[in-house]
């Protein structure tokens, strides 16, 4: 008997475009049931990670890619799912040095805060 090819879905309303800097929960289900589960990032084996679901701690350039699982039932491996990609897009925050007070023109040093919302 074969297993079902699993899926994987992404927590919350998460597409593949993340802003860069934020975790995002992966979760791999197959209708074949529960069992032993592998992740892999581009076709290679993600160390450790064999659980259900698979906690991207920061989408930054290193991890983003595409993301795939494969679940084993009863000793038979699936084929792997359809990928998953992740793109890191934006910025969460960016700080520099602070060596002057507020004013209207920047200059080498000065402080500049970005905040995506």
């Amino acid at each position: 008997a074969s297993v079902a090819t699993p899926t994987i879905s992404a927590a919350s309303s998460a597409t593949s475009y993340v802003i860069g800097g934020v975790a995002v929960t992966l979760t791999c289900t197959s209708t074949s049931g529960t069992g032993d589960y592998e992740w892999k990032k581009a076709g290679t084996v993600i160390s450790g990670e064999v659980g259900s679901t698979y906690i991207v701690p920061t989408i930054d350039n290193t991890a983003a890619g595409d993301y795939t699982c494969t679940v084993t039932v009863s000793s038979v491996p699936s084929q792997d799912s359809t990928s998953y990609p992740l793109y890191a897009t934006g910025v969460e925050s960016i700080t520099t040095n602070v060596n002057s007070s507020p004013k209207d023109i920047l200059e080498v040093g000065d402080t500049v805060v970005v905040v995506a919302k």
